[in-house]
């Protein structure tokens, strides 16, 4: 079993070895270096993808010209561009871009969705990948409806204390929904107190 087969496994476990070989037959082992930009909006990306080597950013553009962070996806995840999620072809309305050097596992949605009306375990595991990809949703909502800025850093550094080494100080910011000056006014409370 090589490494992108066991970043696959411990997520579903309901898959034995053989599936999960049927699964990456139909995957493509990609790469991507710093800085590059996978996905652009109005584009079509259909693909849900596991990281198993970086860290991948999901993010949007205001109006104003405003970049605002909405994932973070990093070793051993699961992730997509959300828009494309369902197999329907439809432009993406966010930035997918990649904050260090990464090596990626890419499936084709289509693909799997054709193979899970014959194959109930690709039906499952398409299930399984939707579901967390809601899951993450309603709790990222739930990230800015009931915390503070300073409580939304905290969690995170207790979530993700390695994320918070590895991502640019003005991501970090952008993904708690503050400035880079509010989130040092934070920092600089948390070390005082």
């Amino acid at each position: 079993m090589n490494e992108s087969q066991l970043n696959l496994y411990p997520r579903f476990k309901f898959l034995n070895f053989s599936d999960i070989i049927t699964i990456l037959k139909q995957a493509s082992f990609k790469s991507y270096n710093k800085g590059e930009l996978i996905v652009k909006p109005g584009e079509i990306f259909n693909y849900i993808f596991f990281v198993r080597k970086g860290i991948l950013r999901t993010y949007v553009v205001t109006k104003n010209g405003v970049e605002k962070t909405t994932k973070f996806t990093t070793e051993g995840e699961i992730g997509s561009v959300y828009a494309n999620l369902l197999p329907q072809n439809k432009q993406s309305t966010e930035y997918l871009e990649a904050l260090e050097d990464c090596k990626v596992v890419t499936i084709n949605i289509n693909d799997l969705e054709k193979k899970s009306q014959k194959d109930s375990k690709t039906s499952r595991f398409l299930y399984e990948a939707l579901k967390q990809a809601m899951l993450e949703a309603v709790i990222r909502i739930e990230f800015f409806v009931t915390l503070t800025p300073e409580e939304r850093y905290k969690q995170l550094i207790k979530e993700s204390p390695d994320l918070v080494q590895r991502i640019p100080q003005k991501y970090i910011a952008s993904y708690i929904g503050i400035s880079k000056e509010s989130l040092s006014r934070i920092k600089n409370r948390i070390v005082t107190k």
